[in-house]
C-alpha cells in the first residue's frame, strides 16, 4: 500500500503524543486522589488561595490554546531537515506540539489546582480541577483528530496560497 493510501494518522507515531497526554492527566488524577485523602474532613480554611489559583486557571487555558498557533512558526524552523522535508511528519511535529503544550498548561493549572484544595479543603476547587480534566481528555489525541486537524490545515494552505 502506498503512503498517500494511508491516512495521515496512519504514517506518524500517534501513539506517543497519546502516551504523554495520559500521563499528564493520569498524573493530575493521582494527585487528586492523595489530596481528597489527606484532606478527609478537615474543615475548610481561607478561601483566598483557592480563589486565585481558580482565576489564574483562565489565563493558562487561554495560553495553552493560543500559544502554540502564536509560536509555531518558531516551532517550524526548528524542526530537522528530514522532518521539515516530510510534509505529514512535519505536520504530525506541529500538531504534536500543540496538544504537549496545551495539556502540559492545562496540567499546571490542574496541579496548582489541587494544591489550592490541599490547602484550603474547599470542594469547589476540585470542580475546578475536574474541569480541567475533562478539557484535557475531550482534547485528547486521537487518530480522526488527527486527521481533520491535517485537512484543515491542508484547506487553510489552499486558502492563504489563493
Amino acid at each position: 500500500m502506498a503512503t498517500s493510501d494511508r491516512s495521515p494518522s496512519e504514517q506518524v507515531p500517534l501513539r506517543t503524543s497519546q502516551i504523554v497526554v495520559s500521563a499528564l492527566i493520569g498524573g493530575v488524577v493521582i494527585f487528586t486522589a492523595i489530596a481528597i485523602a489527606m484532606t478527609w474532613q478537615k474543615p475548610p480554611g481561607e478561601p483566598f488561595m483557592a480563589y486565585f489559583l481558580a482565576v489564574f486557571a483562565i489565563p493558562v487555558v487561554v495560553f495553552g490554546f493560543v500559544f502554540p498557533k502564536v509560536m509555531m512558526p518558531a516551532i517550524r524552523k526548528s524542526f530537522p531537515p528530514e522532518v521539515a522535508a516530510d510534509k505529514i511528519k512535519a505536520l504530525y511535529a506541529e500538531y504534536q506540539a500543540a496538544v504537549l503544550i496545551r495539556n502540559a498548561s492545562l496540567e499546571g493549572a490542574a496541579f496548582s489546582n489541587v494544591i489550592a484544595y490541599l490547602t484550603t479543603a474547599l470542594w469547589w476547587s476540585l470542580a475546578v480541577v475536574a474541569l480541567l480534566v475533562a478539557v484535557m481528555i475531550v482534547g485528547f489525541p486521537t487518530p480522526s483528530r488527527f486527521d481533520d486537524w491535517v485537512r484543515r490545515r491542508n484547506e487553510d494552505a489552499q486558502f492563504e496560497s489563493q
